[in-house]
């Protein structure tokens, strides 16, 4: 049974978690099956030519909607995926293919000052569209499946929860010295649902204690976010394994996520994580993580004084979030979805 797949998100040159899902998702059903279709605005290096269909397009956008959406009109396949939130319109006119769609998040119910009018608009037609006509809507979390059900009254039957996996660190981390630095390490987009100008407060009064550390914000820069002296902009995987493995403490401290890689991350590098008081995060952090409220700069420094102080604590954190670490795994991932579009 041919599956067709949306694979634009693996042409992004600055990846964040939903293009790391779409690549590690795209890559096992490959070994899934040599027959899947990939739909590309252009041949995606690192992947078998054979299975990629290059649907050309002049302009930078509406490759999805116009291209695509045609390709799937009047070709439909058995089955199409979108790994990235949305179905093409001129695709929903199609009865005949299975549609599923992964929904990663509904930040822009709750933090809509962090998104357009257009983008607050497109995201929630597309999401309504998703409820009404996919056959089955993936989420990253359960905490992303009881929002679909809230606010867009999806039946609970058609939301399949899949955990996405981790990747382990490269061979080349475990013999690095394991000399921590003092300094404190955010990874992710610097935006405003990223919650990073309390993050940049709590550090300030953390720092009026602790002069002798630093704060990093690695990431590229987007809505919302004012350049400042702590930005190291968007850095290579190398660098992240570096910062990772030489770092004090991760920090998390969103106002919303669709799942949050970075503390599986942390996990991996058996680093400490200061999580944001959210019901995803305590998803999927758990006992794994130490969380302060995101509204409160005086709360992140206090958790922030806890955490890279208290030697017990960190060891605790360290050991829960191994433990934790067992539940994420993309082969499973993987295996979950191929059964989801059968």
């Amino acid at each position: 049974m041919p599956i067709a797949i949306d694979g634009s998100r693996l042409l992004s040159k600055n990846p964040t978690g939903v293009e790391v899902y779409c690549r590690n998702i795209i890559k096992g059903l490959l070994v899934k099956s040599t027959d899947l279709i990939l739909y590309t605005p252009k041949l995606i290096l690192g992947l078998p030519e054979k299975n990629q269909q290059v649907l050309s397009w002049p302009f930078k956008k509406l490759w999805s909607q116009v291209s695509l959406g045609l390709e799937l009109l009047i070709h439909p396949p058995a089955v199409f995926f979108s790994p990235g939130y949305v179905i093409p319109f001129l695709a929903l006119l199609n009865k005949k293919t299975k549609k599923i769609v992964t929904i990663h998040d509904l930040g822009f119910i709750y933090i809509p000052e962090s998104y357009s009018v257009f983008q607050k608009w497109f995201l929630n037609i597309t999401t309504k569209q998703a409820v009404k006509y996919a056959q089955k809507i993936i989420t990253p979390t359960q905490a992303t499946k009881d929002d679909l059900m809230k606010y867009f009254n999806c039946p609970e039957d058609k939301i399949a929860v899949t955990y996405f996996g981790h990747n382990q660190p490269p061979a080349a981390c475990s013999s690095r010295p394991n000399n921590k630095k003092k300094q404190i390490l955010f990874l992710g987009r610097l935006e405003e649902k990223k919650n990073i100008n309390n993050l940049i407060k709590a550090f300030q009064i953390f720092y009026q204690k602790h002069p002798d550390y630093k704060l990093i914000l690695a990431g590229k820069p987007g809505r919302g976010f004012k350049e400042n002296k702590y930005n190291i902009g968007y850095i290579s995987d190398d660098k992240k394994n570096q910062l990772l493995q030489e770092s004090s403490c991760l920090v998390l401290i969103s106002k919303h996520e669709g799942f949050g890689f970075p503390v599986l991350e942390a996990f991996s590098h058996n680093l400490p994580v200061l999580a944001s008081d959210i019901p995803v995060l305590r998803e999927i952090g758990q006992d794994g993580c130490l969380y302060a409220n995101p509204k409160s700069p005086q709360d992140i420094a206090q958790k922030l004084e806890k955490i890279t102080q208290d030697q017990n604590l960190r060891q605790n954190l360290i050991h829960q979030g191994q433990t934790r670490l067992e539940n994420f795994d993309w082969q499973k991932c993987v295996e979950k979805t191929w059964q989801t579009a059968l």
